[in-house]
Parts: C-alpha cells; sequence; structure tokens
C-alpha cells in the first residue's frame, strides 16, 4: 500500500507538472501571437504630395477667348492639340518635359516647323489655369469640362 501511495504521489506530481509545462507551453504560443498582432505594421504612405503639381495636371481640356487646346500624351510624347475657333485647328509633339519650379513645366517641340523651339507650362496653385510661353508669346487657359466637338460646335 505505501508502494502504491508512492506511485500515486509521484503520478499526481507529474501530471500536474505537464499541467504546468502544458499551461506554460500555452502561454509562450499566446505570447507569440500577440506579439505577432501587434507588430507594428507599415503604412501604405502615399508617395507623392496631392498638393504638388504632377505632368498629369497640364493634361485635359483648357480654353481662353481666342483658342482651345487638348493637352496629352502617348507613346512617350506630348501633344497640344489647339484649336482656333472656327480658323484652324494645329497639332504640335513636344517631349522632355521636366518639372523646373513648383508649378513649373518646360519641353521642347518635335514639329518640324518648330523643332527645338522650347515651351513652358505654368500652373496656377489651384491647378485651374495654365499659362504656355513659347517663342511666339504667352497665352494663358483656364481649364474647362467643355470636350473639343462642343467647342468647335459653339462658333
Amino acid at each position: 500500500m505505501g508502494l502504491l501511495k508512492i506511485v500515486l504521489g509521484v503520478s499526481i506530481i507529474l501530471s500536474l507538472s505537464a499541467c504546468d509545462e502544458q499551461q506554460t507551453v500555452q502561454k509562450e504560443i499566446k505570447k507569440k501571437i500577440d506579439d505577432f498582432q501587434n507588430v507594428p505594421k507599415e503604412e501604405n504612405k502615399i508617395s507623392y504630395n496631392p498638393e504638388e503639381p504632377t505632368l498629369s495636371d497640364i493634361y485635359g481640356f483648357w480654353v481662353n477667348k481666342d483658342s482651345y487646346i487638348v493637352i496629352s500624351h502617348s507613346y512617350g510624347r506630348y501633344q497640344l492639340k489647339q484649336y482656333v475657333k472656327n480658323e484652324s485647328q494645329n497639332t504640335k509633339l513636344f517631349t522632355e518635359v521636366i518639372q523646373t519650379g513648383k508649378n513649373s513645366f518646360s519641353g521642347i517641340f518635335l514639329n518640324d516647323e518648330d523643332l527645338g523651339d522650347k515651351l513652358s507650362l505654368k500652373l496656377n496653385d489651384r491647378k485651374d489655369e495654365l499659362t504656355i510661353e513659347t517663342e511666339n508669346g504667352k497665352n494663358t487657359y483656364k481649364y474647362t469640362n467643355i470636350t473639343p466637338d462642343a467647342y468647335i460646335m459653339s462658333f
């Protein structure tokens, strides 16, 4: 009987010891899960300041009292299509557009008639007014949602 008590006591101690080990293992697993869940994640931060103009801000429809222009980009070249009331339509290609200031960009014409001539584009702070300066002068345009077809039909 004494031997039975000793075996029973040892088995109880071993089972308690096993419970303690199991609880310790569970605590460690819980801690690792908590640590994993609480790791600070890198936020997907915007890599640009939305307030600063980009080249895409010059794309679109622009109008002034005498003409209407569309600026677009295709195959690595920029296109400036100009409609002057019902008189003419002129398309010019330019490239090497670089940002020269906070709201300023510059490029070089690629068309034969003005090959190598420089142009500069300057947006106002609200990005709704564009000033284009070439060797022929300076024009200021307002951003518009009017399409080229609607503009041409209005004259």
